[in-house]
């Protein structure tokens, strides 16, 4: 095998647990937020889930990014290459 495709490998291998568990925290807040708009009344959940879909997402994006430069940046140092 390829020694990037067994970098690779071994990368996705020790992240697996992580994203899993985020994952599955994940469903388990939204599961919880869903029950509580129930209680609370329907009316409220399309408002509150757009408000927090307009917070969320861009924090998703920017976190998502830093991450993949950050890798990028550990093994491959050039600085134009890293910003595009």
């Amino acid at each position: 095998m390829n020694q990037k495709i067994k970098h690779i490998v071994v990368e996705l291998r020790e992240h697996l647990p992580y994203t899993i568990f985020s994952v599955s925290f994940g469903l388990v807040v939204l599961g919880m937020l869903t029950f509580v708009s129930i209680l609370l009344g329907r009316e409220n959940f399309p408002q509150a889930s757009n408000a927090l879909f307009h917070v969320f997402h861009p924090l998703h994006i920017l976190f998502s990014a830093t991450a993949t430069t950050a890798m990028f940046w550990r093994h491959e140092k050039k600085l134009i290459k890293a910003i595009l």
